[in-house]
């Protein structure tokens, strides 16, 4: 599984380096740090899946060595996405622009993408480490359900992933939440762990 993970952002990152390519040449700068960054992205990420195997779950390295390989993939889905929204808006644009004003929109599709990677991460690092979870509530009407289960409350909870970034402290502060909505039943609904069981 991990190779094929692998091969798939492989490619990503080839689509990237690719686009990064002209964007350099447009700009007048060189590429080749653009490939050795993107491809050092997936080779963190392929060798992300066996770090667990390599430290106890809560060792201070794998945490540090997590957080990197946690941040350079979601900067590099990020690219990645950015990319192809701006390719497809460049592809309807060059019906219209000449050879200079499509030079001068390579050079703001470029800017564009950094800055709106860079933005996207900010606000997921805030989201998930000061913010946290968020509470969404939802009425689900059924027919013909029993009066006894009108006002019925479950509380959903999913993806956690407990593990070499997530302690305790945030956890608790999870716990906290659902506890304070007063719930009938409580559902965890999967990717709690990430790590044996017997050591989180």
């Amino acid at each position: 599984m991990t190779l094929v993970l692998t091969g798939i952002l492989s490619l990503f990152a080839t689509y990237l380096g690719l686009r990064f390519t002209v964007w350099a040449y447009t700009l007048g700068f060189s590429p080749v740090m653009a490939w050795v960054a993107l491809f050092t992205c997936v080779l963190l990420q392929g060798f992300g899946y066996y770090l667990i195997s390599f430290f106890p779950i809560r060792h201070r390295l794998l945490s540090i060595l997590t957080w990197i390989t946690q941040i350079l993939f979601g900067l590099f889905m990020c690219l990645l996405l950015f990319t192809v929204a701006v390719d497809l808006i460049t592809v309807l644009l060059r019906f219209f622009l000449n050879d200079e004003q499509e030079t001068k929109m390579e050079g703001i599709a470029f800017f564009f993408v950094i800055g709106a990677t860079a933005l996207a991460g900010i606000i997921g690092l805030i989201q998930a480490r000061l913010i946290g979870p968020r509470i969404y509530r939802v009425d689900v009407a059924l027919n013909g359900l029993p009066s006894a289960f009108d006002g019925f409350k479950i509380a959903q909870i999913s993806d956690l992933h407990i593990g070499p970034t997530i302690g305790l402290r945030y956890v608790r502060s999870v716990v906290n939440k659902v506890n304070s909505l007063l719930a009938d039943v409580v559902i965890l609904t999967g990717d709690i762990i990430d790590g044996p069981a017997a050591q989180l």
